[in-house]
């Protein structure tokens, strides 16, 4: 039987044109590990601020178990509470939609959620060299009443298939997974913007000589990774919570880890683009809105030992990048000819990120 116990403390502040981001945010994990049963308990609160409001709340509690059956196939079950705030104000929703975009990296996306339990299986099968992953799940949120906005995806299904390569030192993963959720509208309350999503991802882990001390046969652990999400049937994609309407999103992930005595670093790379576009019709009035949005990543943790069980992981960050929106209202005319107008924006986004992480394993 084996314990950790995490505590992680993060500051991000963005600045989105004219616009700024804070956000202060507490982590508690605690996991147990018992023969082929993993439990794990998540617990988190946070402060978000804007120049519209501050949200003082807390992320879902969240309760997961993992039964391993055998290797490779995997039973979980998991439950989680709602989040506080649970329904969101219209300032708080606005406050929220500041920095609404999937390339910006914030935990406080996470709120106006109701409370969700579900399962979910993943089976593994040898197919010569390779392996073959199904996987699959259910999760059922249940109704929301009220009358305030709330992010409600009601009944989700999701499956997926995953092929790993290993050749040496090298694996190989590539993967499909797709989503599909029932939640409508309530009544034009539902920040959800509806349908489902299918995510395509490839995973490349590998290792390369040190090359500061290639006599000591060290070598530096790698992994790369590429993912294009799309969502399919989101009617509702233009939210007062996004800052452009939720569209297509790709990203690449780099990251490595280097020793030097009992340290480790792991400095990361990613890169974000988002590209969406939305269009609604009341009588003969057309409006349509096409936005993009892009993010560059950097950073670095540090995991130092302090003897014993315990491990200290501070971390650090900085993001920049492009947000920007069109904007097009016609009209069509007796004749036929659509008349309109339209406005655009662009905006700059920096960003910084600070966090410090404790463990004690036993």
């Amino acid at each position: 039987m084996r314990s950790r116990i995490t505590v992680t403390g993060t500051a991000r502040s963005y600045h989105i044109g004219d616009s700024s981001v804070t956000e202060r945010v507490a982590n508690a994990r605690y996991e147990l590990y018992v023969s082929r049963v993993r439990f794990r308990l998540d617990g988190t609160v946070l402060r978000y601020a804007t120049h519209a409001d501050t949200i003082d709340g807390s992320l879902p509690v969240a309760a997961r178990l993992d039964f391993v059956t055998r290797p490779g196939d995997t039973v979980t079950v998991f439950a989680r509470s709602a989040s506080h705030p649970f329904d969101l104000s219209t300032r708080q929703t606005t406050a929220l939609g500041a920095a609404g975009t999937s390339t910006v990296d914030l935990e406080s996306s996470a709120l106006g959620t109701p409370a969700v339990g579900g399962a979910r299986v993943a089976l593994a099968f040898p197919v010569g060299d390779l392996v073959l992953a199904a996987r699959g799940g259910i999760e059922v949120e249940p109704r929301p009443s009220g009358t305030l906005p709330v992010y409600w995806r009601g009944t989700t299904v999701r499956g997926g298939l995953a092929l790993t390569s290993s050749s040496g030192d090298a694996t190989i993963t590539a993967s499909i997974d797709a989503t599909r959720s029932s939640g409508d509208s309530l009544g034009g309350r539902n920040l959800f913007p509806g349908g489902g999503s299918a995510t395509f991802q490839m995973v490349t882990d590998f290792s390369v000589p040190n090359p500061f001390d290639p006599l000591e046969d060290e070598q530096w652990p790698i992994r790369a990774l590429a993912f294009y999400a799309r969502p399919f049937s989101n009617d509702r994609s233009d939210q007062p919570n996004l800052l452009i309407p939720q569209g297509n999103l790709f990203g690449a992930v780099g990251t490595m880890l280097l020793s030097a005595g009992d340290l480790t670093f792991a400095p990361s790379f990613t890169l974000l683009r988002e590209t969406s576009a939305s269009e609604s019709v009341s009588g003969l009035i057309r409006n349509r809105i096409a936005g993009s949005a892009w993010t560059v990543q950097s950073g670095i943790d540090v995991t130092i030992p302090l003897g014993g069980a315990f491990e200290l992981t501070p971390q650090a960050g900085y993001t920049f990048g492009s947000i920007g929106a069109s904007f097009s209202q016609s009209v069509v005319t007796r004749r036929g000819r659509p008349v309109g107008q339209s406005t655009s924006f662009t905006d700059a986004i920096r960003g910084t990120w600070l966090s410090v992480q404790l463990s004690a394993a036993f």
